[in-house]
């Protein structure tokens, strides 16, 4: 069984395929394909539309925004509470996540009007303590220990979800705060 020789060339809008028994044949027909090429006009490719940033209503932003919260002055709440001391021995020196985010929801609860908080605000306090815990790291440890946080609406994509500490988060908060374990 004699071997085919095939070619495919695709130029912008332009495809040309030689295909032959004879390798000669199907070289010579590529090279004349090629040096006719170039001449042949191509159609000039459209512009790309444009991408129209779509406005948001006041109430979209009012529901996907995060609520304020004064993060110096919440860290500054913690710094001179009278519990300071146990929490920085039993709570921030201390390598474990979940207490420090519950840490954080105890003062929310205790100094805030709203008792709930995001995970990026836990970010932001736990920033400014020198003791950071990421967003994603926040989330993930309140999805875990889901028995001890209450959320303040459904989780939907994109939406931050506020959450506080409910009955059993404040009893393990404080025997964490004591130096035990729940």
């Amino acid at each position: 069984m004699a071997s085919n020789y095939r070619v495919r060339l695709k130029r912008g809008d332009h495809e040309i395929e030689i295909e032959s028994s004879d390798k000669d044949y199907v070289d010579s027909k590529l090279k004349e394909f090629l040096a006719e090429l170039p001449t042949i006009e191509s159609k000039p490719t459209p512009p790309k539309p444009e991408i129209k940033k779509v406005k948001r209503t006041k109430v979209e932003k009012e529901v996907s925004a995060e609520p304020a919260l004064d993060v110096a002055g919440f860290v500054a709440n913690i710094k001179d509470s009278q519990i300071y001391s146990k929490v920085e021995k039993n709570i921030i020196d201390k390598r474990d996540m979940l207490p420090r985010i519950m840490m954080c929801m105890h003062f929310a609860s205790e100094f805030s009007e709203d008792p709930y908080l995001t995970t990026g605000q836990i970010e932001a306090i736990t920033d400014q303590l020198s003791i950071k815990i990421g967003m994603a790291n926040a989330a993930n440890k309140i999805k875990k220990y889901q028995k001890y946080f209450t959320g303040k609406i459904v989780r939907k994509k994109g939406q931050p979800v506020p959450y506080k500490l409910n009955r059993q988060g404040e009893q393990a908060f404080e025997k964490y705060l004591n130096g035990e374990k729940p």
